[in-house]
């Protein structure tokens, strides 16, 4: 009992010897307690109520491992922990032909787990998403289970967990993390192995037995009741009546006590006087009513990869954990081939002439230096718009403030391209016109896409048959139905253990023959240490624009981009890196294009940031601010700016149609809340239904509206009065008109037309506006069309279309046809098109998915340049600002993120959300010139957000 109110106490020591003579005169009590034991005490109670994520945490950071385990034992457990299965598998083969051994079982277990691990890096969003060589490991974890699986009903319930949109999913997994399933897997086979490997050494020194029994709870409880004692021996001394009734009543665990000392012992001092004969008198015994009300835990959200993919953290010189292999080899394989891959991934180009060289990389001279950040090398770039490249002091005040906020702002994120393809692969475009050549930059881009995607022609092969391997396994499991019914446990995550006695480990057998086994693995280990800057690559002068990854402790990681723009969280951990295959950067931040036009936007090195205010509802820092809402009843659905910018327009749930003035946001301070906007033109009953979208035609004299209602109204404006004049109504569509664009061409006898899109027999109507006449129905989507989208070059004649089918269609009016399809591929998200847009150019096609991806397209190249996640949700819009030097993204998470465009598309690209609702946003529109923005949302409102003016804090 006086242990147990030491152990309830705060009390720890080095060393634990207790030694106490209840019937001896001595005054003092001799009572020290092991810090180690009562770690593992901790240990215990943490692994029995499933605590792993602690528990491992704890074993590493203090090197103490609970449980009576043999040294093989131990080795073997601390293998699985650190999520090395292939080397656990290695570690026990020696003994798999021992009699009765069941070494399939053992195999089965590990390899089922390791399985796991590799479908949660599959499908969980991240850097590491669908990565090819995950895809291959994958492949061949599943070609083992299928002949190693007890049943053919345990390997089928296994492969309908290929459907799963993510992991958790699974009725059997809800709570899955890697350290519980890691600690599952090592209970599993530790009854299959145990026996079969020498047992623990006995041992009475202190420090060598471990926690059984709840050992914490116990001593808690009977601390507990040894303090209510103490208490009632005190009132029976004092003669307190009321304690005296009631009895020894316990107290709860957080009631507020002195910290231990020698007065807890008078309890003792009294049991020593008390005659003997008093302990010989019966008494009654008491029935025992123990609960414990139990916590409940949250469900954890995390990225799992990240932890799966982490080095773990070693006590230094504390066995196993000195013993296990360094790094991650051994563990996931292809983490080592994505190494091998970033250190090797260029061809052998020693025969290429110095010609070749210059003319894809002209001396500085002769690029204008606004170009110079867009330059193709050997990436993709979007070429500015020839006004832009000629200068303009609005665009670059504008970037100057963009650059502040993504450099200063802890919430600015960087892209991760995950190696697309720049081949073209079956089923990613199905294009009636051939690939134009690029001179050499991209083809140079798309070889080493290949070679970082499976080193080459061949490895490409290799990654196109293990997805198409598992296309078919997926597709052989049990339907849907039945995957509710499979009953498989958890998974894997961090690791840990800790054993600080040195034990002779090298002397086992078993662990003999694994070390030999290591050393060829080993000879150059390959370390997922935190980031580190590589060492510059001794590569020619055209290696050096590609996307270079790296290894980090959190996964996969692309280095800075050539700029070295850097957030200012910790998306990269190490200083900028400068290749050597390129000249010395300047110490500026930014690229010679977007020098800061004037000393008004210059900022001395000094000075402090610039400050915005928050705007948010969710506690995230909003970096525009906004200048006007609109509130109506219902949901607001779409908005548009007139061409000359000087009217916007909105359209509501509710029938509605607005024509608002635009306001001066120059002249709004932050500190301002948002007004309600000018209303000029007011029409309550727009539609029949709610009005899904609309558009204003370039030149601004017509305006046209969609809706639910089936029909589409086109309306003559005039902007000098802000009035509708003539209108027609039409009724072509047999379904929800979901989008309406123009295409205005002066040459033409249409000189206008209004293209619609929607729900119904998913058609695409062609009207001319100068007759009201449909004079085309194009035939393709097979599912309702989500958005349309021309571009300044189109010439009037081509625009492109995104549906449900998670197609998106390139269209010319001049025939019934297509004239390009981008279908799902192996890099193009399997996801329904929600928005999408194409740069002034025509070059460049970004895509919006309700899977979160944001995917951009090389549209002469007929290649994916890169699938990112900026969003949590579906994402609802796509857009380039007026210079297509941002991207503005919204979507169901109630965000608003801004990606910037500058530089090589194929490098990691920053993104900062700088606007937010409380609840979804549904569509968002650019300010024609100025650098501000509309959104609608769930939440009955339209708002107009614009960059604050500048203030020092």
């Amino acid at each position: 009992a006086a242990a147990a109110a030491a152990a309830g106490g705060s009390h720890s020591a080095a060393h634990h010897t207790a030694s106490m003579s209840p019937g001896s005169s001595s005054s003092a009590v001799h009572l020290t307690l092991h810090e180690r034991d009562i770690l593992k005490i901790i240990l215990e109670y943490l692994e029995g109520k499933g605590l792993h994520i602690t528990q491992l945490s704890l074993e590493r950071e203090t090197g103490v491992i609970n449980g009576d385990y043999s040294d093989d034992l131990l080795f073997l457990r601390q293998l699985i922990i650190d999520g090395q299965w292939d080397n656990a598998l290695d570690f026990v083969e020696p003994l798999k032909n021992l009699e009765n051994f069941d070494f399939r079982g053992f195999r089965y277990n590990i390899t089922k787990y390791k399985f796991f691990e590799l479908l949660c890096i599959k499908l969980e969003p991240g850097p590491m998403h669908d990565n090819d060589f995950a895809v291959e490991e994958l492949v061949e974890c599943l070609k083992d289970l299928e002949h190693i699986a007890p049943s053919p009903e345990d390997y089928r319930q296994l492969c309908a967990m290929l459907t799963l949109p993510k992991l958790s999913d699974h009725d059997m997994l809800k709570h899955w993390n890697p350290s519980s399933a890691r600690i599952e897997c090592f209970n599993k086979v530790r009854p299959l192995i145990g026996p079969y490997l020498p047992p623990p050494a006995v041992a009475a020194a202190p420090g060598k037995t471990s926690a059984i029994n709840d050992r914490m709870v116990s001593l808690v409880t009977k601390g507990v009741f040894y303090e209510a004692c103490v208490d009632y021996c005190q009132s029976q001394a004092i003669g307190d009546t009321r304690g005296q009734e009631n009895g020894p009543l316990p107290g709860t665990l957080l009631s507020p006590r002195p910290r231990i000392a020698p007065t807890d012992l008078s309890l003792i001092s009294w049991l020593e006087i008390v005659g003997r004969e008093q302990f010989a008198m019966p008494f009654q015994q008491k029935a025992l009513d123990f609960r414990i009300d139990a916590l409940k835990k949250p469900k954890l959200e995390a990225q799992w990869t990240e932890q799966i993919l982490a080095v773990p953290i070693k006590p230094g010189g504390a066995f196993p954990h000195a013993m296990v292999p360094a790094g991650k080899s051994g563990a996931l394989k292809f983490t080592e081939k994505m190494m091998s891959q970033s250190l090797n991934f260029m061809p052998n180009t020693s025969g290429m002439g110095a010609s070749m060289s210059a003319s894809i990389f002209p001396p500085p001279g002769r690029v204008h230096p606004m170009s110079q950040s867009t330059a193709p090398s050997l990436g993709f770039s979007i070429a500015p718009p020839a006004a832009t490249a000629n200068g303009n002091d609005a665009l670059m005040a504008q970037s100057a403030l963009i650059d502040n906020l993504l450099e200063t702002s802890v919430h600015t994120k960087s892209s991760r391209p995950g190696g697309p393809s720049s081949l073209q692969r079956p089923g990613a475009l199905q294009s009636s016109n051939s690939v134009a050549p690029q001179v050499m930059a991209p083809v140079m881009a798309q070889s080493f896409s290949a070679f970082m995607n499976g080193g080459g022609p061949m490895g490409d092969a290799g990654t196109g048959m293990a997805r198409r391997h598992l296309d078919e396994i997926t597709r052989r499991s049990l339907p849907p139905s039945s995957q509710r019914q499979s009953s498989l446990p958890p998974v894997p995550e961090l690791s840990t253990p800790g054993h600080d006695d040195s034990a002779p480990m090298t002397q086992s057998r078993l662990f003999q023959e694994f070390a030999s086994r290591q050393v060829p693995r080993h000879s150059v280990p390959l370390s997922m240490a935190p980031p580190i800057p590589m060492q510059p690559l001794q590569q020619p002068h055209f290696a050096a624009a590609g996307p270079q990854p790296m290894m980090m402790q959190q996964g996969m990681a692309p280095l800075p981009m050539y700029d070295q723009r850097q957030p200012s969280g910790m998306e990269y951990g190490g200083p900028p890196v400068a290749y050597a295959s390129q000249p010395p950067m300047p110490q500026t931040a930014r690229p010679m294009s977007m020098a800061l036009p004037s000393e008004a936007f210059q900022q001395p090195q000094s000075a402090r940031p610039l400050s915005f205010p928050p705007s948010s509802t969710s506690g995230m820092p909003v970096q525009f601010v906004p200048v006007c809402r609109y509130e109506d009843s219902q949901a607001i659905r779409a908005v548009a700016f007139h061409p000359t910018g000087r009217f916007f327009a909105i359209g509501t749930n509710s029938k509605q149609l607005h024509i608002c003035r635009y306001p001066d946001v120059k002249r709004h301070k932050p500190s301002e809340a948002p007004r309600a906007p000018e209303v000029l033109l007011s029409r309550p009953k727009q539609h029949r239904g709610s009005v899904y979208c609309l558009g204003f035609n370039p030149t601004g004299e017509l305006l046209a509206t969609g809706s639910n209602d089936k029909s589409l109204r086109l309306m003559a404006f005039n902007a000098e009065s802000c009035k509708i004049g003539a209108e027609m109504e039409l009724n072509v569509h047999d379904g929800t008109v979901r989008d309406v664009i123009f295409l205005d061409d002066a040459n033409s006898p249409r000189s206008s037309v209004l293209v619609s899109g929607g729900a119904g027999s998913c058609h695409l109507h062609l009207s001319d506006c100068n007759t009201g006449q449909t004079f085309s129905a194009l035939r393709g989507h097979t599912a309702p069309i989500l958005g349309l989208y021309t571009w300044g070059s189109s010439g009037g004649k081509q625009f492109v279309s995104c549906s449900q089918d998670k197609t998106i269609r390139f269209w010319d009016i001049r025939q019934q046809t297509p004239t390009n399809v981008i279908a799902p591929g192996a890099k193009m998200s399997n996801a329904p098109v929600t928005s999408v847009c194409v740069d002034p150019s025509g070059a460049l096609l970004v895509s919006g998915h309700e899977d979160a991806s944001v995917t951009m397209f090389d549209i002469t190249g007929g290649r994916v340049l890169q699938t990112f996640r900026p969003h949590a949700d579906e994402v609802r819009t796509v857009r380039f600002s007026n210079a297509a030097y941002y991207l503005l993204t919204a979507s169901y998470d109630k965000r608003i993120v801004i990606t910037d465009m500058r530089g090589d598309l194929m490098n990691p690209l920053m993104y900062l959300p700088v606007a937010e609702h409380t609840d979804k946003v549904i569509q968002c529109r650019w300010h024609p010139y100025d650098f501000s923005f509309l959104s609608t949302s769930a939440d009955r409102s339209a708002v107009l957000w614009a960059l604050p003016t500048p203030s020092y804090q």
